[in-house]
């Protein structure tokens, strides 16, 4: 203090500045733009404190419970991969709204609000299981049909791969598969010899994704009529009842046939019903 003499005195003071809890700071995107069927952290939120102190994050807002952040990293995920034909946000419009909030050890908090933009994008047709199928033999019947659901509602195209593949058609369209020529099942003609023939079925979007289902086709023996040698006319002498012919015929399945007569003159012959010998 200065009187208008010039004499002064003083008065020493100390002052103390007293520390007071600040809140932290929330950064990180405001917009977050992810594919559907997006997997894992889709973005990190960071936080500072000023004094220090270590910051909790956690979400709130409409669409919080479709997401989950981790505590201490601030790395935001969804709880299920979105889908952007069945939006689950609470405008149905595939913006999720949160708000994410760091908090402090004292209870001040920051928040920072992202809208999350889920893109539609092209996914694969998927094939309603088949597993394993049976083709009666001598038959072009058809053997199953191929069915495919498309996520984005596209039409598939169905196409046949795999050794086999040759031996088999598929409508494009329908899906119905059918074999090329008459199977037989005592003379299989797959790529292996087996018996078993090997496919896969491939439904194909505009987009050009597959989704693929092999199938392992077997053909179910059916009995089969037996076949007569050739016989052609026969001449035998008259005043005899020696042999005319021998009657000769292979049964498909390996069965011993049995031999008879029939027609109109029948009666003036016999067979043997083993070995086929008409006298």
């Amino acid at each position: 203090a200065t009187d208008p003499g010039g004499l002064t005195d003083t008065q020493p003071i100390a002052v103390t500045v007293g520390d007071v809890n600040e809140g932290p700071d929330v950064t990180g995107p405001a917009s977050v733009p992810v594919d559907e069927n997006a997997t894992g952290p889709i973005a990190d939120f960071d936080a500072t404190d000023p004094d220090g102190d270590p910051v909790t994050f956690s979400l709130t807002g409409p669409d919080a419970a479709l997401f989950t952040i981790d505590p201490t990293t601030g790395e935001l995920s969804f709880v299920t991969p979105p889908d952007a034909e069945t939006p689950q946000d609470a405008g149905g419009d595939n913006v999720y709204d949160v708000t994410v909030v760091g908090t402090d050890p004292d209870g001040t908090t920051d928040t920072q609000p992202v809208q999350v933009t889920v893109a539609d994008v092209n996914e694969a047709p998927v094939l309603d299981p088949i597993g394993a199928q049976t083709t009666p033999e001598n038959s072009t019947d058809p053997v199953f049909t191929a069915n495919a659901t498309d996520p984005d509602g596209d039409t598939p195209t169905f196409s046949l791969e795999g050794p086999d593949a040759a031996l088999f058609n598929i409508d494009p369209t329908s899906g119905v598969v059918t074999p090329v020529a008459p199977l037989d099942e005592e003379n299989p003609t797959d790529a292996n010899g087996d018996g078993t023939y090997e496919v896969t079925v491939v439904a194909t979007d505009p987009g050009g994704l597959r989704g693929e289902e092999p199938v392992q086709i077997t053909v179910g023996d059916a009995n089969e009529a037996p076949v007569l040698d050739p016989i052609g006319a026969q001449s035998t002498p008259e005043n005899s009842t020696d042999p005319v012919f021998t009657a000769n015929a292979t049964d498909p399945d390996g069965d011993t046939p049995t031999y008879s007569l029939e027609g109109p003159d029948a009666a003036l012959f016999n067979i043997d019903p083993t070995s086929g010998v008409v006298t």
